[in-house]
């Protein structure tokens, strides 16, 4: 059995995408309604462009000695393809101008030179750099939500490629980039370190984090999964951060447009979702002609290769389609079998269940969804002999449902849902409460049951609302768990309901005197003065509200406030402590709150109150990353992140041009491939422009 809790929140999700950069500079309009339409197409919501070197970058790949280096926009057709159809689009470096680096070379190594770095006295040309591109983008109406200044940072490339040392990309960020976006009034967020190999990314991010400023000015930790396959880095959510993975693509073989290529891509995405806990995720390349596949170490770079579209892309679309950004992942039983993977999104009104199957044979799957009245959901099918396509709609019945799903396939429930006030258990718990003629109202001391409300704390996640990003402090919630707690007043007998509202014989339901542990998820999501109203307001035991993102402000436990990316979380971190008893405390919905804690280094002001110090601006707007800039002395800036509602996994240093890509073995044998991955050269062909 799957159980899907609807209360039970993780990480907000800012989107899935893909990049255009070298190969996917013109695309039909026919193609980019299938890259980028939810209605038509896989419905990616995120597009990588490149930030395109000076014009006057000669074939030897250096620059005039008395260049004025401007960025060029190589893919500004495909970016304005994406946002006409909903996307949103952000930028990566790949290199600075020649002119200003160690060897006047875009490249990152090659003859007679075997690293090129930035000059440290071009740092503030570069950001001015950076600045202009930002600015020039959004005036020819492609705002941008947030810019890496360097793609691979750790990794020595013979094609466009810069190295930075941990201590050098913290300086460039914090005396450099970070005021220099904040003094022009650019809302986009830092993207940093976006290194290629996950192994490299602790020390990078390690050192951002540690640096109060450069902290604030960093929205974004990301990272490519190359050479590893376990992504997890618990500091970025820690910390308030989004954790996006960037590219990654396949290694070795021949192109493979079949479910093969589509059910590894699938495993990898469902442990960077469920297990790694980060907010976006990316393939490598939209696209790529014939003329551009010539590395045989790399045919399987994109998901329209040679004018096919693989099964990998619309797979992709199984998740892009329907998690739309905002969407936050919800607890599911995430391997009911050896052969099953399952993970769970929504917003305030659907649903949508994801389930990989990579057993040979079709798998009846049973599923109960918890916490959300659901009438039916529609099957989207990708597998051998299906791309993304309805299927007839399941009936839900009591929250249960079972579905065949279809030999190595990837299907997609998705359909409307409406949150039950009590969190999913007893809903009639909230009757007339006649059982209550007793006087003891005990249901109501029971509700201090709300203790365990402190789920309410893991909502300060709330940190997250660095960059006013994600307030994936949605992890939260869960406390609804604890709304049996409270045995006492259990017998309709203690009257539990008289004065309690709802808690009588309906809401106790006899034994359970839920009313009472309603208790709005207590203590600890809101203030200690909303706490106490735990016993009155037991309503249905619905904890599960205040995981939702009313933060203490409201004691109504049972209704399920948007999660706080919507922003709709507390007053922005007004109180120091969560549940102090000071204005909610911004508590775990706080996350959105737009502001920054105005102090370099200070968490958002909407983070579980934990740094009220400086209140945001504006709190309750979920405001976008931790926009470059705002977050530095006293500013309250925000950034695109917010206006728009976070791979490389090796441990060991890899050696220049080779990367080894981790696929589990285990993994492998479950779809029957007998791929043997091995090292790879890492050539210029599928990574620099034709």
């Amino acid at each position: 059995m799957v159980v899907v809790s609807w209360n039970d929140e993780r990480q907000v999700i800012r989107g899935f995408g893909a990049s255009s950069a070298f190969f996917g500079a013109s695309i039909s309009e026919q193609d980019a309604d299938w890259f980028f339409s939810k209605e038509t197409g896989i419905g990616l919501s995120l597009l990588r462009i490149q930030i395109g070197l000076p014009a006057d970058v000669k074939a030897d790949g250096s620059e005039p000695a008395n260049a004025v280096p401007v960025a060029t926009s190589p893919e500004l057709a495909t970016a304005k393809q994406a946002v006409a159809r909903g996307a949103r689009v952000w930028a990566s470096a790949w290199s600075p101008p020649p002119t200003w680096k160690t060897t006047n070379n875009k490249n990152g190594s090659g003859d007679g030179f075997s690293g090129n770095t930035l000059q440290t006295t071009r740092y503030q040309n570069y950001a001015d750099y950076l600045a202009d591109f930002v600015q020039s983008m959004a005036a020819k109406g492609v705002p941008l939500l947030a810019v890496s200044p360097q793609n691979e940072p750790d990794y020595v490339a013979t094609w466009d490629n810069a190295q930075w040392s941990t201590n050098d990309l913290v300086t460039f960020i914090r005396d450099n980039l970070g005021p220099t976006f904040h003094q022009h009034g650019i809302t986009a967020s830092i993207v940093a370190p976006d290194c290629a190999g996950a192994g490299a990314l602790p020390g990078y991010a390690d050192a951002l984090l540690a640096d109060p400023t450069a902290k604030s000015y960093t929205a974004v930790l990301a990272t490519h999964p190359y050479g590893s396959s376990d992504l997890s880095y618990s500091a970025a959510q820690a910390n308030g951060k989004e954790y996006w993975q960037t590219e990654t693509s396949q290694e070795g073989g021949a192109p493979d447009p079949s479910m093969n290529s589509a059910l590894q891509m699938l495993l990898m995405l469902q442990d960077h979702l469920t297990v790694a806990n980060m907010n976006a995720w990316h393939w490598w390349a939209l696209t790529i002609d014939k003329n551009n596949l010539t590395d045989s170490q790399r045919m399987n770079p994109a998901l329209l290769q040679a004018g096919v579209k693989f099964k990998r892309g619309y797979a992709l679309g199984n998740f892009s389609k329907f998690v739309r950004p905002g969407y936050r992942r919800i607890e599911a039983t995430a391997k009911p079998n050896g052969s099953i993977s399952i993970s769970a999104f929504k917003d305030s009104s659907h649903l949508a269940i994801v389930a990989i199957s990579t057993d040979g044979a079709s798998l009846t799957q049973t599923f109960r969804i918890e916490g959300a009245a659901v009438a039916s959901l529609t099957p989207w099918v990708t597998s051998d002999s299906l791309s993304l396509a309805a299927q007839p709609a399941v009936t839900v019945s009591g929250g249960l449902f079972s579905y065949d799903l279809p030999a190595r396939s990837v299907t997609t429930f998705f359909g409307e849902a409406t949150p039950l006030d009590n969190g999913g258990t007893g809903s009639s718990g909230s009757g007339n409460g006649s059982a209550g003629a007793s006087t003891s109202g005990s249901a109501g001391t029971s509700g201090s049951a709300s203790t365990s409300g402190s789920a309410g704390t893991s909502g300060s996640a709330g940190t997250l609302g660095s960059g006013g990003l994600p307030g994936s402090a949605g992890t939260v919630g869960s406390a609804g768990t604890t709304e049996s707690t409270v045995t006492t007043g259990g017998a309709g007998s203690s009257g539990s309901a008289g004065n309690v509202e709802g808690a009588g014989t309906t809401g106790i339901a006899g034994s359970l005197a839920i009313a009472g542990t309603t208790g709005n998820g207590g203590t600890s999501g809101s203030s200690g003065a909303t706490a106490a109203v735990a016993g009155a307001l037991g309503s249905s035991g619905g904890v599960s509200g205040i995981a939702g993102g009313q933060a203490g402000t409201f004691a109504i436990a049972g209704s399920f406030g948007k999660p706080s990316d919507t922003g709709e979380g507390g007053a922005a971190g007004v109180s120091d402590v969560p549940g102090d008893g000071t204005a909610g405390s911004a508590g775990d919905p706080g996350t959105d709150v737009g502001g920054y804690a105005g102090e370099p280094g200070g968490t958002i002001a909407g983070n579980s109150g934990r740094h009220g110090t400086r209140p945001s601006a504006a709190g309750s707007a979920a405001v976008p990353l931790a926009t470059a800039g705002s977050n530095s002395s006293d500013t309250t800036s925000t950034t695109a992140l917010d206006e728009a509602s976070n791979g490389c996994s090796c441990r060991t240093a890899t050696p220049a041009h080779s990367r080894a890509f981790g696929i589990n073995a285990e993994t492998l044998s479950a779809f029957g491939l007998a791929l043997a991955l091995g090292r790879r050269r890492r050539k210029a062909a599928s990574r620099k422009h034709p």
